[in-house]
């Protein structure tokens, strides 16, 4: 039991450690990559674009600007959530859908590359903030795995024959009950 307590509590303070100390730290990195990618791509509009590329300028510059101040919320709950908006209605899927071919389908290949670079700092967002979680639901994972394995065995050990089960526990003295069998 004191293990157990000494284990909880090197997890809450890691738990501590990394969401007062190191999670901000990496959340204002990515927050400053975003500025970044926001700086670049109004460059490109200052720079001058073609007008076809204007739409899929404009989704990726909105959507730059809607996750500077979200990243502390992009959770893979929310992620889950989106996918169920997806599957709940079409016609959001289909305008997401849209919103995506028009940025893949540009002819200026720094929009897509930004478009790249923002997803790719999502995902990081994502991961980031989940980070902490991750080591309390590895050992449950891992102890579901080994139940079934254990589940499995046991069910193994249940229907074993008399001979097999002197070769399994040799010194103990086996009782049987014989059906006849």
């Amino acid at each position: 039991m004191s293990t157990f307590i000494v284990i909880i509590s090197f997890l809450a303070l890691f738990h501590f450690i990394y969401e007062l100390i190191v999670l901000p730290s990496i959340r204002l990195h990515l927050r400053n990559q975003l500025f970044s990618l926001r700086d670049d791509i109004r460059h490109l509009k200052i720079n001058g674009l073609e007008k076809k590329d204007e739409q899929a300028f404009w989704f990726v510059h909105d959507g730059i600007n809607i996750f500077l101040t979200k990243i502390p919320k992009i959770t893979f709950l929310k992620l889950i959530k989106f996918k169920e908006a997806h599957d709940k209605d079409p016609s959001f899927l289909k305008e997401a859908e849209m919103r995506i071919s028009v940025v893949k389908n540009s002819s200026n290949e720094a929009i897509i590359s930004i478009f790249r670079s923002t997803s790719d700092i999502l995902v990081k967002a994502v991961i980031a903030n989940m980070g902490a979680w991750f080591f309390y639901l590895v050992p449950i994972f891992v102890l579901t795995v080994f139940m079934r394995q254990l589940s499995k065995s046991i069910s193994g050990l249940i229907v074993i024959s008399q001979e097999e089960a002197v070769k399994i526990f040799p010194k103990e003295r086996l009782r049987i009950w014989s059906s006849g069998c």
